[in-house]
């Protein structure tokens, strides 16, 4: 229906009728509770799933881009990892995570970036990073991963340019949601990301991708192999 309203309109008309078409899907209202319910279902679903080809035990654990930290604080439960044992980073002021850490978006802050974590995870938030602070970034990350520690990614799959298109126009409706501005930095495909990350010394344990994400969206689980 949006595509067909779209034709032969101009681009200021273009982004008036996704925004109005979007508030239809908006969220209004929603609880704290009822968002952290949310998470907390989303979230099962994907570690059962994980559940099937690895066991992840975990102590201490770092969401990187934990955003307002609700998807943090419901993967901590579903692991029984006690909520002082979960950190998270972001570039916004604040958060639900009792260990918060604001940073730039370009450097790991030395605060937290001597500390050991069992598991990290990043979800979707990679293609916002700059390309010229990836690598000294995931670098990072790597290194505060502890021997046999797990990084679960999950990222678009951005294998064409009519992929990255779709993916420019989520973020548009993302940014309405929100009101706030999130550029997508770098475009890469699947490939590219398991290539980014095994070069780190990072093996590849399982993934799965969503059926219903139109961006070709999937999870994997890297685990870092103890050195012998």
């Amino acid at each position: 229906d949006i595509l067909e309203t779209l034709k032969d309109k101009s681009n200021d008309d273009f982004i008036n009728i996704q925004k109005d078409h979007y508030e239809q899907y908006k969220k209004k209202n929603i609880s704290y509770k009822e968002v952290f319910n949310n998470h907390t279902g989303h979230m099962k679903r994907i570690f059962n799933i994980f559940k099937q080809t690895i066991d992840i035990s975990v102590n201490n654990y770092l969401d990187f881009g934990c955003g307002d930290g609700l998807k943090s604080l419901a993967i901590g439960q579903l692991l029984d990892v006690e909520e002082d044992n979960i950190y998270g980073l972001d570039i916004k002021n604040e958060s639900n995570v009792t260990n918060f850490i604001k940073y730039d978006g370009r450097t790991i802050p030395d605060t937290i970036s001597d500390k050991k974590f069992d598991m990290i995870t990043s979800f979707q938030v990679l293609h916002h990073v700059g390309s010229e602070h990836l690598q000294n970034i995931l670098v990072t990350l790597v290194s505060m991963l502890s021997d046999n520690g797990y990084f679960i990614l999950k990222e678009h799959n951005c294998f064409s340019d009519w992929m990255k298109t779709l993916v420019d126009l989520q973020h548009i409706f993302y940014a309405f949601d929100t009101e706030s501005i999130m550029p997508v930095t770098i475009y890469k495909s699947k490939q590219e990301w398991t290539d980014i990350f095994t070069n780190l010394g990072l093996a590849s344990l399982t993934e799965f991708s969503e059926d219903n994400d139109p961006t070709g969206g999937f999870f994997m689980v890297f685990q870092k192999k103890m050195k012998i």
